[in-house]
């Protein structure tokens, strides 16, 4: 990496003899964000995109900081220009199959765990040293890397009713946040029983005074204190089986149609009836998952159950599944295997590392030391208590300035 300071340009002709530094999984947010920040790093990049998206039905994005309101598939077409801009990374539109870990220490409970090549992680097993990782693409290629992103995403299970996936991003959404604004003021269901569906309905009361909570066929799970609140606020509530959705002639949601016929005017519906993973690669590696089926990893999106493997975006544990959280992850993800590389590139044990390298993921510098090199430069440097500052110093020189005679 550091012969004469200059890196080959990787995307020109793509040859799967190279052995990338990082192959990114997934061309969404999540994924494009990491392949940014690696490629800012001069890191070799790979990203390999089946163009399978979770957010595919909506025609425009919103909740994204710069970008709110943006068709779809022009905010991801200027992104991935943006991103290949930077001559290390280079894009591929295939899926990827299946993923195999050239294994250098093993972890193991019972006995029998050796190195080797892997491409199931067994029970209790865990590969604490990765030499390299295979990739297998639906074309028969294999690509080989040091490290490995999955950016693969999440599909929101939809319900198995007539009409739902015909409105499926025109009138039916899953995330309040990013399209319930547009219907505010017109008549809003909810889809779902139990938590996923009464506290929909109330989070609705945001944006509509006219909401209906649609349990299918199920008697009301709720708690006293959540039935007294559905009633209090005025909140309808529908246990008729739902038989179909039926639309405008536009092609927009229209309502639902009843087991007995009636119909029931809607602009929107929401639902939140869970999500699976969209690749079965984390399935495939035995990766663990918790309860939502989100891949379990560390803050920065590492596996502890496979060096060098790590998530980012909606397939990872995450409080929030987002367009702009994400991005956000993935960036975050990258800056990590860009320091794990470099902590390998010189020869540092992780402990090492990250005492050593530490602005590439932030100074770990304390609050009480900045403010004491603050205090001391200023000191130092001493300037008039009239010259505009930020924050607390502001603050500061303010009072002083309110102390002195005749200042205002």
């Amino acid at each position: 990496m550091f012969e004469n300071g200059t890196l080959p340009a990787a995307n020109g002709q793509l040859t799967s003899e190279e052995i990338w530094d990082c192959i990114v999984v997934g061309g969404g947010p999540a994924g494009l964000s990491a392949a940014l920040i690696l490629g800012r790093a001069r890191r070799r990049v790979l990203v390999f995109d089946s163009g399978e998206k979770r957010n595919e039905a909506s025609l425009v994005q919103h909740a994204i900081l710069g970008a709110d309101g943006f068709d779809r598939r022009h905010f991801l077409d200027r992104a991935r220009k943006q991103v290949l801009a930077y001559p290390t990374v280079s894009l591929h539109s295939l899926a990827v199959c299946d993923i195999d870990v050239k294994a250098g220490e093993v972890e193991q409970v019972c006995d029998g765990a050796e190195p080797g090549c892997h491409a199931v992680l067994k029970t209790g097993e865990r590969i604490t040293e990765t030499e390299s990782f295979v990739v297998h693409t639906e074309d028969g290629r294999e690509w080989r890397s040091k490290k490995v992103i999955l950016a693969t995403g999440v599909r929101d299970l939809i319900p198995d009713i007539e009409g739902f996936d015909t409105y499926w991003g025109r009138g039916i959404w899953v995330c309040l946040y990013c399209d319930a604004y547009e219907y505010t003021g017109q008549p809003m269901g909810a889809y779902g029983n139990g938590e996923r569906g009464v506290h929909i309905a109330f989070e609705m009361l945001l944006w509509s005074q006219d909401v209906t909570l649609f349990t299918d066929g199920e008697a009301l799970d709720a708690t006293e204190l959540e039935r007294d609140l559905l009633q209090r606020h005025g909140i309808k509530v529908i246990e008729t089986p739902i038989a179909r959705a039926v639309g405008t002639s536009g092609g927009d949601l229209a309502g639902l149609v009843l087991a007995d016929g009636c119909l029931v005017p809607l602009s929107c519906l929401f639902f939140n009836t869970g999500r699976v993973q969209s690749s079965l690669l984390p399935e495939k590696m035995g990766l663990p998952a918790d309860v939502r089926g989100d891949i379990v990893c560390e803050t920065k999106g590492n596996v502890q159950a496979i060096h060098g493997l790590y998530v980012a975006g909606n397939c990872a544990a995450a409080p929030l599944k987002l367009v702009m959280t994400a991005a956000s992850q993935g960036s975050v993800t990258g800056a990590k295997v860009n320091s794990e590389l470099l902590y390998e590139e010189l020869g540092l044990d992780e402990d090492e590392g990250s005492r050593y390298i530490c602005s590439l993921e932030g100074s770990r510098t304390s609050a009480a030391q900045c403010d004491k090199i603050y205090r001391e430069q200023g000191r130092r440097n001493h300037t008039s208590t009239t010259h505009p500052k930020v924050g607390q110093a502001w603050e500061e020189a303010r009072a002083t300035q309110v102390d002195q005679p005749g200042v205002q």
